[in-house]
């Protein structure tokens, strides 16, 4: 994936005409992989800090309704097809 930085990069190289390519390829792989690990913590954050309290805040939900529907008076029949 090409960010901004590295699409800079990529522009400043190809505007000196290509010269110094182990110079700026290693500085573009750098980029690459910095961008990696960026992208990696921002997975790790999303599967690690915000699901488990956003499951449980909708599995609380859920329970709220699923308990107040099984629970009303005005169809019976409905509750026990909710608990099947």
């Amino acid at each position: 994936m090409l960010t901004p930085r590295a699409g800079i990069w990529l522009k400043w190289w190809t505007d000196i005409g290509g010269g110094q390519i182990e110079l700026y390829m290693s500085i573009y792989l750098t980029l690459g992989i910095l961008t990696s690990i960026g992208q990696g913590g921002y997975v790790w954050a999303i599967l690690v800090l915000i699901s488990p309290s956003t499951a449980r805040k909708f599995h609380s939900v859920l329970l709220k309704v699923v308990m107040r529907c099984a629970q009303s008076p005005a169809s019976p029949s409905y509750s026990l097809l909710l608990l099947t």
